[in-house]
């Protein structure tokens, strides 16, 4: 518990020590969280809420299963589009006539293909409302 202490007062969580302590117990022995007595013992709504993490896993909220999907699709966007663009860099140099070796056609082409993931990245220091 000193352990717990030291870390709540490290990070300014001194007012949540009680449940740090709790959390404390229940990690170090998370199939007997039922045992713990004294002060730090469960509530039976905590206990509830445990017990339904091991019987009832997939029980999530529909946000965070619409969260996972939205960015799943994000990501296969984002995959054919590098695709795109890498294969885009065969070809459009030469047509714009930035295919020599200087300096400035190769900042060139890798500010074309950076240009999606830069806008995307939102790394300018105003936003666009």
């Amino acid at each position: 518990m000193h352990d717990v202490d030291v870390f709540a007062q490290e990070r300014g969580l001194t007012d949540h020590v009680p449940m740090l302590r709790k959390g404390a117990l229940v990690a170090q022995d998370p199939s007997n969280y039922e045992n713990i007595t004294g002060p730090e013992q469960l509530s039976d709504e905590e206990k509830t809420v445990l017990a339904e993490e091991v019987t009832h896993k997939w029980r999530l909220p529909l946000k965070l299963y619409l969260t996972i999907a939205i960015c799943s699709l994000g990501a296969a966007v984002q995959g054919w589009d590098q695709t795109g663009a890498n294969g885009a860099s065969i070809f459009f140099p030469k047509v714009y006539g930035i295919d020599g070796d200087s300096a400035h056609d190769t900042l060139l082409v890798g500010l074309v293909n950076a240009g999606p993931y830069i806008g995307s990245a939102q790394v300018f220091p105003f936003h666009l409302r």
